[in-house]
């Protein structure tokens, strides 16, 4: 039996609507991938902007950090230069001690050096111990050493001082010492727990101190720590 024109007419309308559907279904999955595609894109960008921001901000914090550090450690160096400045202090000074078999010529200059350290008074012990341990190997008769002196004073819980004066027959002699055996040690040790400062200068023979007489032994140390003697420049 021929089909009717109503059922025909409604097939073709039917065939029409999937057609547009599935063309409108296409069109659909085509703009979600896009859009996704964008959305991801998107994200992703943002996502390596901030962590290029986190990355710049953290550098920044970093850099201020040391910053700080360098600040406070330029603040400190300076306040402990000015401490050892204006120290003119005499404590329990100890009495002048020459090397055995020392002949001092009163007309010549030796080489001097004058050491002065802050630390906190826990460190004290350390170091103590530790220069204990140098006066053997610092008066032996090959070591150079003319005499020496030292003392130690507290200024407070977190300033506790210790100090040496030594004479010394050449510069060279002073400079093999502080290089070798306990003396190195010692400086390698305690590097994180004194600030040193140094002073370098030419005395005479005949302004060294007496052994056994505390008011002489007393007034070279003062005259070292005025900077009544020339300076011992090294020469380049």
């Amino acid at each position: 039996r021929a089909p009717r024109h109503d059922d025909d007419s409604f097939s073709a309308d039917s065939r029409r609507r999937r057609r547009r559907r599935h063309e409108y279904d296409s069109l659909t999955f085509f703009a979600h991938q896009i859009v996704s595609g964008r959305i991801a894109t998107t994200l992703t960008f943002r996502l390596d902007k901030l962590t290029y921001i986190y990355i710049n901000i953290k550098q920044l914090a970093s850099l201020f950090r040391i910053m700080c550090v360098q600040s406070k450690t330029s603040t400190r160096q300076a306040t402990v230069t000015a401490m050892h400045k204006d120290d003119q202090y005499i404590g329990l000074l100890k009495p002048w001690v020459l090397t055995p078999n020392t002949q001092i010529d009163k007309d010549k200059e030796y080489f001097t050096v004058a050491t002065w350290g802050t630390m906190h008074s826990l460190r004290i012990f350390k170091f103590a111990w530790l220069t204990s341990k140098i006066g053997k190997q610092l008066h032996s008769e090959s070591s150079g050493l003319i005499g020496e002196t030292r003392q130690v004073t507290n200024w407070g819980f977190s300033d506790c001082r210790g100090e040496t004066f030594t004479v010394w027959q050449k510069r060279e002699d002073m400079a093999s010492f502080y290089r070798s055996g306990a003396h190195k040690n010692a400086m390698i040790s305690m590097k994180d727990d004194v600030s040193f400062r140094v002073r370098r200068v030419w005395v005479k023979g005949s302004d060294l101190p007496t052994p056994g007489e505390y008011e002489s032994n007393k007034a070279f140390v003062l005259r070292i720590k005025r900077g009544d003697f020339p300076e011992a420049i090294k020469k380049t």
